[in-house]
């Protein structure tokens, strides 16, 4: 599998970083909040100008699982060679726990295989999310 954003279909974060300056730096709450919020505010924009299309969302993706990783968080994603399997529609289903997967899973299927969610109808109307989710052209319940 050499597509997207792994080089095979497993992924596992890298070893922490071992230099102390980074860990105190990277691993406070102010650290994450300033990340997470430029990310959204720059979504959140672009939607608004029509241009946040699948690459723009795949990138986005991606730029949040490095920035959780470099923030002590580590992932351990296998079977990713399922993905492109199917020439059907597929269904995958997350256990939504928190937003995370919701914010990673596209950097590991839209460079696979289409993808949208399945949303509320309060996400697409929600003054800081609505804009973005409105762009990945979601179904809305």
């Amino acid at each position: 599998m050499e597509q997207g954003y792994f080089k095979s279909d497993t992924y596992i974060s890298l070893p922490e970083d071992r230099e102390l300056w980074r860990k105190i730096y990277r691993r406070n709450r102010l650290y994450f909040t300033l990340k997470f919020a430029n990310i959204i505010f720059k979504t959140r924009r672009d939607a608004r100008k029509g241009i946040y299309d699948d690459r723009a969302w795949e990138e986005s993706s991606f730029y949040i699982l490095r920035f959780i990783e470099k923030s002590g968080g580590r992932f351990s994603i296998s079977g990713m060679d399922n993905i492109p399997l199917s020439d059907e529609p597929v269904l995958f289903i997350a256990n939504h726990m928190s937003t995370l997967e919701t914010m990673i899973l596209p950097c590991i299927v839209s460079p696979l295989k289409k993808v949208t969610f399945v949303v509320k109808d309060s996400l697409v109307r929600h003054p800081l999310f609505g804009d973005v989710m409105r762009s990945r052209d979601p179904v809305i319940v």
